[in-house]
Formats: structure tokens, sequence, C-alpha cells
């Protein structure tokens, strides 16, 4: 019973906290990568004399943030002006994502969520021209590369622990059975004894 309470805290502890310290690592790494090359564009556009397609495209461009991510930059009250997606109809709407609404208030905002499947990171950045919000960078990455390496991580910890636990419950099987073997000679020699039979010996190995 011990041994199985014991066995079932480490498997507990081995198969959820380097886990967590896992995915952690993962989504500080990401929200650093994108603060900074995200907040770089935004800082690049604060520098334009106009916030408009062609000199948002030309950033990104310059500045080779785009890679995997889809991003959007707005105007001061939400109104698409880019999206690097080049099949896009959004272009001249209005977008009302949470992140987008807190840069626009000039906060910028990191949020992430974490599915079987995969992870959703999105950035919302404020651009700024002397003291004012004149548009905001959102950023978004659906990663599933990412989110399948930690699943991978999980199975390989999960049959590793468990086969650890199985070759010290069998260790432990043999040993107290080793055990038992001798404590059953000396019960055998202490009956022997208490029925008078004081010739017996206890033939002990160990």
């Amino acid at each position: 019973a011990g041994f199985i309470i014991l066995a079932s805290v480490l498997l507990l502890i081995l198969n959820t906290y380097p886990m967590k310290m896992m995915r952690t690592q993962m989504i500080n790494a990401r929200e650093d990568e994108m603060r900074s090359n995200f907040g770089a564009l935004a800082a690049a556009l604060e520098s334009s004399a106009i916030l408009d397609y062609e000199t948002a495209s030309r950033a990104l461009n310059i500045m080779d943030v785009g890679g995997d991510y889809r991003v959007l930059v707005t105007g001061d009250v939400g109104r698409v002006i880019y999206d690097n997606l080049k099949s896009s109809d959004i272009i001249g709407k209005t977008v009302l994502f949470p992140e987008v609404i807190e840069a626009l208030y000039g906060n910028d905002v990191f949020r992430c969520q974490y599915g079987a499947e995969a992870f959703s990171y999105r950035i919302a950045c404020s651009v700024m021209q002397e003291g004012r919000v004149i548009g905001a960078v959102y950023a978004y990455e659906y990663d599933t590369e990412s989110a399948g390496l930690l699943t991978q991580t999980r199975r390989d910890i999960a049959r590793i622990s468990f086969a650890v636990t199985a070759v010290a419950a069998a260790f432990i099987i043999i040993f107290t059975a080793s055990i038992r073997r001798e404590f059953d000679k000396v019960l055998e020699g202490v009956n022997q004894i208490r029925e008078g039979n004081y010739d017996y010996h206890i033939g002990m190995k160990s």
C-alpha cells in the first residue's frame, strides 16, 4: 500500500510538473519574441508620416517579422488598413478583437490559449504619435507544431515513468519476498523451540 501511494504521487508529479514548466517556458519565449518583433514594427510605424497600406507593407517587408503570423494594422478606430493575408477581405472593415481594443486604449497586450492540438498566440501593440494612439498592430498565430511537441513529450515521459515504476515494483516484490522467506525461517525456529525442540538450528544465509 505504501509503495502504491508513493508511486502514484511520483507518477503524478513526473507527469504534471515538467510539462507545466515546459509549457510555461514555451509561452514565455514566444511572448518575448512577439513583443520584441511587433513592438519594433509598431515603433517603425510611429515614425511614418502617414499610416496606410503601403507604409505598413513596406515596414513589414523591411523588418521581416511576418513569418507564420497573421498580421493586421488598424487605424485609430480599429479599421483595418493592412492585412498580410493575400486573400483577405477585411481591409477597410472594423475589427473589435479584445486585444485591438486594448491597444487602441494605449495598452500593449499578449494572450495565449493552449489546447490539445495547438497554441493560439495573440498580441496587439499601440501605434502612437505625439502621445496619441493612431492605430494598432495585431498579430495572431495558430501553432500546432509546438503543441505536437508538447504532446509527444508528455507521452514519452508517461511511458518512461510507468516503465521505471514497473521495474521498481518488480524489484520490491522480489526483495520483500526474499526477506519474507528469511522471516519465515526465524518464525519456524521460534515455533520449534517453543515446542521444546531445543536442538533445532535456524539456518540463515543472510
